[in-house]
C-alpha cells in the first residue's frame, strides 16, 4: 500500500515532537537525580542497566522488529484479524523467551550481582528489573504493532507517559525517604523503572483493543497463513535476536568492565563509578540532544525505505539514501559544533560538574559518529540486511570493548580511553554500514554535499557561537549569555540552510515520501 505522503509527514512530525518533549523531560530528571542521588549511585544504576539491554536483546529484539516489518504490510480495518495473528505469535515468541532467561537470572541473582555486575550492592534491583523487563515486554510488541500501521500518536503519548511516570515516581521516592545509600538509590530508580510500565502497558492495551474493534473483521486467516506468520517471524526475530545478544553482550560486558579497568589505573572503586555516572548520567545526554530529530527520522525511515525497495523504485531508493545520510550531516555537525562551546557552562548549571573542553570534544565526536551509526542501521534494515548489519556492529563492539580493557587501564588516560574506544567502534560500523549500502543498492554519495559543506556549516556555527557567547557573558554574566547564544547560533544555522538551497521542512518530507 502507498502511504500518504501528509500521513508519512505527519508521523515523522509527532514523533519528532514527542522526541523533544521526551529530550526536556530527561534533563529535567537528569538533573535532578544528578543533584539528589550523586555520581556514584548513577554509575550503580549504569551497572544495573546491562541487566535490562541484555535481557531486552535476548527476549524481545527479534519480536519487535518483526512486528513492526510485517505489520507495515497490513491495512485496517481489512487485516484486524492478520494484525491480531501476528501480534499473538510475537508474543508468544516473546514470552517463551522472557520464561527460558527469568529463571535463571532469579535463581542465580547473587551471582550475577557479585560477579558480572562486579558489585553486590546491585543485587536487591536485579528482580525488580526482571519484572520491569516483563511489562515492557508488552510495551514494545504494542508499540511495533503502532509503529507498523503508522499510528505514531498512541506511541508517542505512552513514551511521554512512561518517562513522566518515571520521573515523578522516582523524585517522589527519593523525596520522602531520603536514602544516603547509592544503593538504595540506584534501586529506587529502577523501582520507577517498573512502576512507569504500568499505566503505559494499559494505554497500549486499550488502544490496540479499540484499534482491532472497529470496522469490517476482513478475512479470517487460514492454516497455511498462520504457518507463514510464523515463518516469518521466526525469519526477522532469529537473526536480529542472535545479532542483538551478541552485540548487546560486548557492549554490557564493556559497561561492567569499565569500572574495574579505572581502578587498574589507579582510581578507587568509589571514583570509578562515579566517572561511569558522569559520562553516563550526564556528559553524554547534554551532547546528544540533537540525536532526537535523527531517532525520528530513522524510526520513520525503515517503512519508507522498505516500501521504495519492494515496488522495485531503484531511483527513488537512491534517492532518500543519499539524503538521508546527507541530512545527518545537516543536523549532527552544526548542533554539535553550537554546542560545544555553551557545554561546559550548561554543565556547571545543570549538573553542578565541571567537564573539559578536550573531554566534551571528544564526546561530541562520539555521537556524531554514533548519529551516522543510528541512520545507516535503519537504512539497512530498511533494505533486509539487518544479518550483514548486525556483523558490522559485533565488529565495532569488540573494537570498543579491546579500548576499554587497554586504554582505560592507562593511567594518563582513564575515562579519556573508553571515549577513545567508543570513537573507535562507531567510526568502524559507519564506515563498514556505508560501504555495504553502497555495495548493495549502489548508491553514491557525494562528499562535497554530505561531508565537506555541512562540515564548513558546522564550523562557521561553531565559531560564531563561541564569539557571540564570549562576547555576552561579559555583560549579562556566564549563564544568562547561554540562550542568547544558542538562539543566535540557531537562526545564523536556519540562513545558511537556505543561503545553500535548503528548505529545511521541504527537504525532510522529500525523504520520507515517494517522489512524484
Amino acid at each position: 500500500m502507498l502511504l500518504n505522503k501528509k500521513s508519512v509527514f505527519y508521523n515523522a512530525g509527532v514523533m519528532t515532537l514527542s522526541g523533544l518533549a521526551l529530550q526536556l523531560l530527561g534533563f529535567c530528571y537528569r538533573i535532578y537525580l544528578s543533584r539528589a542521588a550523586g555520581a556514584e549511585a548513577l554509575g550503580l544504576y549504569r551497572l544495573i542497566m546491562p541487566v535490562h539491554s541484555l535481557s531486552l536483546a535476548l527476549t524481545i529484539s527479534g519480536a519487535r522488529m518483526a512486528e513492526t516489518a510485517l505489520s507495515a504490510a497490513y491495512t485496517l480495518p481489512r487485516d484486524r484479524l492478520r494484525v491480531r495473528l501476528l501480534t499473538r505469535v510475537c508474543l508468544t515468541c516473546y514470552l517463551s523467551a522472557f520464561t527460558l532467561l527469568c529463571l535463571p537470572t532469579l535463581a542465580f541473582t547473587p551471582q550475577i550481582a557479585a560477579g558480572f555486575l562486579g558489585d553486590a550492592r546491585t543485587a536487591p534491583a536485579v528482580p525488580v528489573m526482571m519484572a520491569c523487563i516483563f511489562l515492557t515486554g508488552f510495551e514494545l510488541i504494542l508499540e511495533s504493532v503502532f509503529l507498523g500501521l503508522k499510528r505514531t500518536r498512541v506511541t508517542a503519548i505512552s513514551n511521554v507517559l512512561e518517562h513522566l511516570t518515571q520521573a515523578v515516581v522516582v523524585v517522589l521516592l527519593l523525596q520522602l525517604i531520603r536514602p544516603s545509600d547509592p544503593g538504595k538509590i540506584a534501586g529506587y530508580i529502577v523501582f520507577g523503572m517498573l512502576i512507569s510500565e504500568v499505566p503505559v502497558v494499559l494505554w497500549l492495551g486499550f488502544s490496540y483493543a479499540k484499534l482491532l474493534r472497529s470496522g469490517p473483521r476482513g478475512p479470517r486467516p487460514g492454516p497455511e497463513e498462520r504457518r507463514a506468520v510464523w515463518r516469518n517471524v521466526l525469519k526477522y526475530a532469529l537473526p536480529v535476536t542472535a545479532g542483538g545478544a551478541v552485540t548487546t553482550g560486548i557492549a554490557s560486558f564493556g559497561t561492567v568492565l569499565l569500572p574495574r579497568r579505572l581502578v587498574a589505573a589507579g582510581l578507587t572503586e568509589s571514583e570509578a563509578l562515579s566517572q561511569l555516572g558522569v559520562i553516563s548520567g550526564m556528559a553524554l545526554p547534554l551532547m546528544s540532544f540533537p540525536m532526537v530529530f535523527l531517532s525520528a527520522l530513522s524510526t520513520v525511515l525503515l517503512p519508507t525505505i522498505s516500501g521504495s525497495r519492494s515496488r522495485g523504485a531503484r531511483p527513488d531508493l537512491e534517492r532518500k539514501i543519499r539524503k538521508a545520510v546527507q541530512a545527518v550531516s545537516l543536523i549532527a555537525l552544526p548542533a554539535t559544533a553550537i554546542l560545544l562551546p555553551l557545554a561546559p557552562e550548561l554543565s556547571r548549571l545543570l549538573y553542578g560538574q565541571e567537564l573539559s573542553n578536550r573531554y566534551l570534544l571528544l564526546l561530541g565526536v562520539s555521537v556524531v559518529l554514533s548519529d551516522y551509526q543510528l541512520v545507516t542501521m535503519a537504512i539497512l534494515n530498511g533494505l533486509g540486511e539487518q544479518s550483514r548489519a548486525i556483523r558490522n556492529v559485533i565488529l565495532g563492539e569488540m573494537l570498543e570493548l579491546g579500548c576499554v580493557y587497554v586504554l582505560a587501564a592507562v593511567p594518563e588516560l582513564q575515562i579519556f580511553g573508553y571515549i577513545l574506544g567508543m570513537i573507535g567502534c562507531s567510526s568502524l560500523i559507519v564506515f563498514c554500514n556505508l560501504r555495504l549500502i553502497r555495495k548493495t543498492v549502489g548508491v553514491r554519495f557525494r562528499l562535497e554535499t554530505c561531508l565537506i559543506l555541512p562540515s564548513l556549516m558546522a564550523l562557521a556555527a561553531g565559531l560564531l557561537t563561541n564569539a557571540v557567547y564570549l562576547s555576552l557573558r561579559q555583560n549579562l554574566g556566564p549563564q544568562w549569555a547561554l540562550l542568547p547564544s544558542f538562539g543566535i547560533s540557531v537562526l545564523v544555522c536556519i540562513l545558511l540552510y537556505l543561503l545553500i538551497g535548503i528548505r529545511p521542512v521541504r527537504y525532510f518530507r522529500s525523504i520520507l515520501v515517494r517522489k512524484g
